[in-house]
């Protein structure tokens, strides 16, 4: 993201979908692709503290919780959302050429909540991110067991639902 191998304006778009979250330096991402892009430059961001479901679940707000710490000790952003439009500023665009929209992502029908529930089951029990959360000391084996199982019996719950705000900033160059 930082050094993409394309000329200066070799782009009419270029667009990011929840990426800037992840990077250290999201600002300097964006000056990379505002520097591809003739005219456009759109990213799309989520805000993990915007995270709410129902029927509530300790665990599962105990995931949450250690989610957004584990992204802050990698120097990454969980609430990237609320962040982004400065970002884009900080980057070069004028506040006049951004356009700022929020959209609320929603999971209630049951294919639905069993699709996202079974994803993060398997992302906090198989993948680095348990680890990290044991390794920081912020959960234990037993922990990230019980998150993983909490995401898949919420998701089998005929009235669980769950939405959270996304952010898109819309860049214009000039």
């Amino acid at each position: 993201m930082y050094h993409l191998n394309f000329d200066d304006k070799s782009f009419d778009i270029v667009h990011a979908h929840q990426v800037l979250q992840h990077l250290k330096k999201p600002i300097d991402a964006i000056r990379e692709m505002k520097r591809v892009s003739k005219r456009v430059v759109t990213c799309r961001e989520v805000d993990y503290e915007s995270w709410l479901w129902y029927p509530h679940n300790e665990s599962m707000q105990k995931w949450k919780d250690c989610y957004r710490e584990v992204c802050r000790r990698n120097q990454a952003d969980s609430d990237a959302g609320r962040k982004v439009k400065s970002w884009f500023m900080a980057a070069g665009f004028k506040p006049e050429h951004l356009e700022t929209i929020s959209s609320t992502v929603m999971y209630s029908s049951p294919d639905r909540t069993k699709f996202i529930s079974e994803s993060w089951a398997k992302r906090v029990s198989e993948t680095q991110l348990g680890d990290q959360m044991i390794k920081y000391s912020l959960a234990t084996r037993s922990d990230v067991e019980e998150m993983a199982r909490a995401w898949r019996e919420w998701g089998a719950k005929p009235d669980a639902v769950m939405f959270y705000v996304d952010v898109t900033v819309v860049g214009r160059s000039v």
